[in-house]
Order: structure tokens, then C-alpha cells, then sequence
């Protein structure tokens, strides 16, 4: 009885320091060696403890009271390794309190290995199972035989408990490792994020808590605040109005991220006076491990040069656009203070024409190119401002190119008979283009004209039009000045003009072939300008898209022959200019009208009550009352609600003729303006007028 309680001492005792051992190791593999040890020779002769790593068997110790036996052991494990213990299979302890000769020499791979292990007299045998996360991790062993002594069930149960706190402490060194892992891993990517937030270029700052305290802060986000020192600071420190903590508050509340762009912010952090700056910002929730928000991650981008050179940007475009408009009415201006002396003096000359054909035709003839010259410069001037702002408007018809060339050599012709020019033209019928044919003639009038100023007197131009492709090419040649090679690129930029002597005799702005390309390209047309220099002439070429033909006839327009006859519309002339008013009143009546002259609207809307005229011109430009009010209340005088319009102005922008429409105008005619063309207004609108009042 006594033998067995100092036993079970024994055994107690061993327990204790095997758990001291467990506890006291943070290497596993050493703590398991340390069992070895300790169990030699209190309750085994032989201890060994092996392991399964990358799938093969481990020895970690292996412990006798004998050295030299240790020795010869492992001697033997070298020559013979170690067998795979079937209780890493099973899993299950084994127990063997006698072991049989018969049991050894299963173990034997031969009879040399069966008479070293029977020489060792090995007597009773234990193996326990350690685990770890439910896999069997090891063995530990027992043995006993020189001592003579049999393992019993208590020692069975002895290496059972050892084993289950050998796999406890290793359940628990793997989860400190892990643990410990997890806080290198987070302390590593802490680090890496702090020395992200650090370099970033963008300011960054993390606030944590109810009261929103600054936690992380790198340098751009504190140089934003005026370089102040914000760790550890409340959110109210840089914000003590609370003007900036809504969006913010509302990430707090809803977990939901904020986007922002260019919110202005304005401060005097550093004491020198109030300043606004602009920043794109973004405010994410942080979540702690319950998953709650507390805190958000703030990152911002200051945008000020950005938003500050945008905002001139666009102070320069409606600087711009104030420029361009004013540029544009002060174009309409001149186009109407220009066009309405010249106005006067075009149907003066037409009625001396009429009253007297054979009379001073030499000076009729000087002054009337020269006004057209000023029409054409003002024109020029307009047209170009409109190409600019893109508000030419094309009216395309399907058109013969002989046809616009014609009239374009026609507008050119006082220039041609002036310096005796010989022209030849070579265009056959059939080029057939889609195209606005009073832009398209402007092309051609422009190309002839300025191929006759640059070609001295007698010289020679020629025209051609050939079919290219799917284009209609038009060659103007000329056997002038020529053109240098350095200009040839500038020659249709607008306001170029090649060298010129003092006396400017070629005259002109610079704006005729600049208003070529951009019509030609309005048309979809593209233009070239050749020459081989100076002395050698110059060529201009045009290509325009070419169309089929379709089949139809074209009309033929032929103008009327004959003395004027009488006619029954009583047409009313209302202008401030007394020259415009006789001469075009002088010239309706040499052409078989009735007309009535006022100088102003309350004389103009006496004369219409009492004579109720057909048709009424009016200047738009009247003093008091101006042409728009004055055709208003004419149509509201009893027995003129069916007088016909017609808006006779300087004023020619789109926008003025779409002015005069809206206010019932049925036409709009540009100062100055031929005879034939008032004649043929009053033609076609009195056409229209008994057109509508005819019974269907």
C-alpha cells in the first residue's frame, strides 16, 4: 500500500513539473522535449516524443537513464527509422502492460533489428496521442525495462492527462501566434497606412469618437488650417461655428459615405487676412470591431487653382462675349450709318439714268462703282463678323456651277471693263452642285475680283470647271503679280494683305478670300491658292461636292422688257433722310406708282389714314418713334390692317431681319437698294397679298 502511494507521488509530482515545463516554454518543440526528460526515470525507463511535420515522423527527444543506451538507440533509428505509429492513424491511446517476445519481433524489419530491441528487455509499453485543432499532432511514448516495473491503468491515465495538456498548451501557443501574427500584420499595415498618409499628397485625417478627436493627421491636412498642430485636438477647434460638421454628423449617424466638390472654404488661420479656398472632399465611416461607426476618415484635395483659373476663364469668355457684342453692334451701326448716305445716292443715279440716259454717263458711271465699292467693303466687314460668330446661314439649292460663275463675273465687271481685262471662260452646262447660290456667286465675285486688282491692265484671266471625282473644281487663273512663297500660307487669313505700295491702288480690307475659304468650307468645299512666285501669276482653286442630275428642267428667269406701265398701289415712303426719301420716292414714281412721303412716324401714320397706301417702306432708324412702333400702329389704323410691310434699313444682321418678321414685316431690304429690287418686292408681296385674299 505504501509502495503504491509513494507511486502515485511519484506520478503526481511528474504531472506538476511537466505542466511547469508546458507552461514555462514558448517554443513547442522544446516544450515537448521537455517531457522526455522529465519522465525518466520517475515513471518510464524510456521516453520518446515524436511529431508529424510535412508529412513525415520527427523525433523531438528521446531520454534513458543511460547515455550509452541513448547512443546505441539512435545509432539504430539512423540504420533503422522509425516505424509510422499506428496511433497517429487511430488517433487512440495504446497500452501494453506485458509485452510479449512474440509482440517485439513484429517490430523487427530483420533478425539483426529483433536482437537490438530484444536486448533492450523493454517490459511494459504506453502511447498517448497529442493534438492539436482535433488532428494528432504527436506521440509520446513510454517504456519500461530495466526497473522492471509494469505500466498500469494509472499510468495510462497519468500520460492521457499529460497529453491533454501538452495539446492544450499547444492549442494555446497557436492561437498567441496567430494572435500575435494578427498584431505584427496590423501593426505593419498601421505603419504602412501611416506612412502612406504621410507622403500622400492629398490631406488626410481621421477623427475617432463622439467628440470627433483628431487621431491621424498628415502634413497637407494641418497646412490646410495654417500649419497648426491638430493631434488630439477636437473637430471644434478648426471649425468653431460648426459650419463644416454636417456632412460629417450625417456620415456619423447613417454610415453612409459624402462626396463633395469644390466647397469653399474661407479663413484667416494665419492672421493675415480672410482668405477662400476650394476643395473636392470625401468623408468615409470607420467602423470599430462591433461594426459601429466611430469615427470617419476625412480626405480632401484643394482645387483652388483649378476653380480660381476656370472662374477667369470664364470672366474672359463674357468679357469676350460682351466684346463680341458690342463689336457687333457697333458693326451694325456703321453697316446702317454707312449704308444710309449711300442709299441716296445709288437711286439718285438710277433716276438720272432714267431721266437723261445719255447724260454724264461718264460720272454716273465713276460714281456708282465707287458706291458699290463701299457696299462691298461693308458687306465684307459684316460678313465676316458673321462667319465668326458661325451664324451664316446657307439657303442650298441644286444649282449648275455656270450659272453662279456667270453671276459672280457679273458683280466682278465694272472692275474687269475698269482695267481692261480679256476673260475667258471654259464651263461647260451639267456641274451640278447643292449650294446657296447668292453665297456661291460671292465666291466667284470674290476670286475675279481679286484677280483683276492684282493683274495689271490688259492682263489675262481665265476661269475653268471640270468634273474631279466626286467634286466640281473651278480654276481661277490670272497672269498677275503672282505670290511669294513665305505668303502663300497667309493669303486667305483675314485682314492679310500682300505688300502693298503707299498709294494702296489694289484698295480693299483683306477680307475677300478669307470670306471665300469660309464659305467654300461652310459648303463643305475646300480651296487652294497656287502660284510660282512673283511676276508669274496666280491660280485659285475651289472643289465642291458634285450632285447626279435629276432629270428636271431647270427654269429659265428672264427680266421683263418695256416702257414701266401704270400701277394702282399707292405706296407710302417714310424716312428721316430727306435725300433717301425723295430719291426713292422720285424713283417708284418714274416707275409708274403712286407714292406718299413722310419724314417721320406721326406725318407717315396722318398720310396713311387719309390715303391708306398699298404698301408701306419704312426706315427702321426713325427718331421718336421707330419703324417696329410705327408699323404697329399703322396696322391698327382703321382701314391700313392690310397694309404690306417692307422694312427699309441699314441694319442687315440675322437677327434684324428676324426682328422685322416677328413684327410683321413681309420683307426686310439692307440700304442701299436698287430700283429693281424695291420694284420686284412690291411685286412678289402684293402678289401674295391677293393670292391670300382671293375666294377658294
Amino acid at each position: 500500500m505504501a509502495a503504491r502511494d509513494q507511486h502515485e507521488q511519484v506520478r503526481l509530482s511528474f504531472i506538476a513539473d511537466a505542466i511547469e515545463a508546458l507552461t514555462r516554454s514558448t517554443n513547442d518543440q522544446e516544450t515537448l522535449a521537455s517531457i522526455a526528460r522529465i519522465a525518466v526515470p520517475r515513471i518510464a525507463d524510456w521516453c520518446t516524443v515524436d511529431i508529424v511535420e510535412h508529412h513525415r515522423i520527427k523525433r523531438l527527444a528521446m531520454a534513458h537513464i543511460d547515455p550509452a543506451k541513448i547512443v546505441f538507440m539512435e545509432q539504430l533509428d539512423r540504420r533503422y527509422p522509425p516505424r509510422t505509429p499506428r496511433i497517429l492513424e487511430t488517433g487512440e491511446p495504446e497500452w501494453i502492460p506485458q509485452i510479449e517476445p512474440g509482440w517485439l519481433d513484429a517490430w523487427g524489419v530483420d533478425e539483426e533489428y529483433r536482437r537490438a530491441l530484444r536486448s533492450l528487455q523493454l517490459r511494459s509499453y504506453v502511447a498517448v496521442p497529442i493534438k492539436r485543432r482535433g488532428s494528432v499532432y504527436g506521440v509520446i511514448t513510454l517504456w519500461t525495462a530495466e526497473s522492471a516495473r509494469t505500466l498500469d491503468e494509472a499510468d495510462l491515465a497519468t500520460a492521457i492527462r499529460l497529453a491533454s495538456r501538452a495539446s492544450l498548451v499547444l492549442e494555446n501557443s497557436l492561437l498567441t501566434a496567430e494572435i500575435e501574427r494578427a498584431r505584427e500584420r496590423t501593426s505593419a499595415e498601421r505603419d504602412r497606412f501611416l506612412q502612406f498618409v504621410s507622403s500622400a499628397p492629398v490631406a488626410i485625417a481621421i477623427l475617432r469618437g463622439p467628440e470627433l478627436i483628431f487621431e491621424v493627421i498628415n502634413e497637407p491636412f494641418e497646412r490646410t488650417f495654417g500649419g497648426r498642430h491638430l493631434q488630439s485636438l477636437e473637430q471644434v477647434a478648426v471649425d468653431p461655428t460648426g459650419g463644416h460638421i454636417a456632412e460629417i454628423h450625417q456620415t456619423m449617424t447613417t454610415g453612409m459615405p459624402f462626396r463633395g466638390s469644390e466647397r469653399a472654404i474661407t479663413y484667416d488661420w494665419e492672421g493675415r487676412g480672410a482668405k477662400t479656398r476650394y476643395f473636392d472632399y470625401a468623408v468615409t465611416p470607420l467602423h470599430n470591431a462591433a461594426r459601429v461607426v466611430d469615427g470617419v476618415l476625412l480626405l480632401s484635395i484643394d482645387v483652388t487653382e483649378q476653380v480660381v483659373a476656370r472662374q477667369k476663364l470664364d470672366d474672359a469668355r463674357r468679357q469676350a462675349e460682351l466684346a463680341n457684342r458690342a463689336k457687333d453692334e457697333f458693326l451694325a451701326m456703321l453697316g446702317h450709318e454707312l449704308r444710309n448716305p449711300l442709299a441716296p445716292i445709288l437711286t439718285a443715279l438710277e433716276l438720272m439714268a432714267l431721266r437723261s440716259p445719255e447724260a454724264h454717263v461718264r460720272e454716273r458711271t465713276v460714281i456708282e462703282r465707287q458706291v458699290r465699292h463701299v457696299v462691298r467693303l461693308v458687306d465684307d466687314l459684316l460678313d465676316v463678323s458673321r462667319i465668326t460668330r458661325g451664324t451664316i446661314q446657307l439657303h442650298r439649292e441644286d444649282l449648275d456651277i455656270a450659272d453662279c460663275i456667270t453671276k459672280g463675273i457679273e458683280i466682278a465687271s465694272p472692275l474687269l471693263e475698269e482695267r481692261h481685262h480679256q476673260l475667258t471662260v471654259m464651263v461647260s452646262r451639267g456641274l451640278l452642285v447643292s449650294a446657296d447660290p447668292v453665297r456661291l456667286a460671292q465666291i466667284f465675285a470674290n476670286l475675279v475680283t481679286n484677280a483683276a486688282k492684282y493683274t495689271e491692265p490688259n492682263g489675262q484671266i481665265s476661269i475653268t470647271a471640270a468634273r474631279e471625282g466626286d467634286l466640281v473644281a473651278i480654276h481661277v487663273h490670272d497672269s498677275g503679280v503672282g505670290i511669294s512663297p513665305e505668303v502663300l500660307p497667309s493669303v486667305f487669313d483675314r485682314f492679310y494683305q500682300g505688300s502693298q505700295a503707299l498709294d494702296r491702288a489694289q484698295g480693299g480690307l483683306g477680307l475677300g478670300l478669307a470670306i471665300v475659304r469660309s464659305l467654300v468650307e461652310l459648303h463643305g468645299g475646300k480651296v487652294a491658292a497656287i502660284s510660282e512666285g512673283p511676276g508669274k501669276g496666280s491660280e485659285f482653286a475651289v472643289w465642291l461636292p458634285a450632285i447626279e442630275l435629276d432629270g428636271h428642267p431647270r427654269p429659265e428667269i428672264t427680266a421683263p422688257d418695256g416702257p414701266h406701265p401704270v400701277r394702282h398701289e399707292k405706296i407710302l415712303v417714310v424716312d428721316d433722310n430727306a435725300d433717301a426719301l425723295n430719291m426713292l420716292a422720285d424713283g417708284l414714281e418714274q416707275r409708274g406708282f403712286a407714292t406718299y412721303r413722310a419724314h417721320d412716324a406721326p406725318s407717315a401714320l396722318a398720310i396713311a389714314a387719309e390715303f391708306q397706301p398699298t404698301v408701306a417702306l419704312l426706315d427702321i432708324g426713325l427718331p421718336v418713334m421707330d419703324g417696329y412702333e410705327l408699323a404697329r400702329r399703322l396696322r391698327e389704323t382703321k382701314g391700313n390692317e392690310r397694309v404690306q410691310l417692307v422694312a427699309v434699313t441699314g441694319y442687315g444682321q440675322p437677327s434684324d431681319i428676324q426682328r422685322s418678321r416677328d413684327a410683321g414685316f413681309a420683307a426686310h431690304l439692307v440700304k442701299p437698294i436698287s430700283l429693281e429690287t424695291v420694284n420686284a418686292t412690291i411685286d412678289a408681296i402684293t402678289a401674295a397679298s391677293h393670292e391670300a385674299a382671293a375666294p377658294t
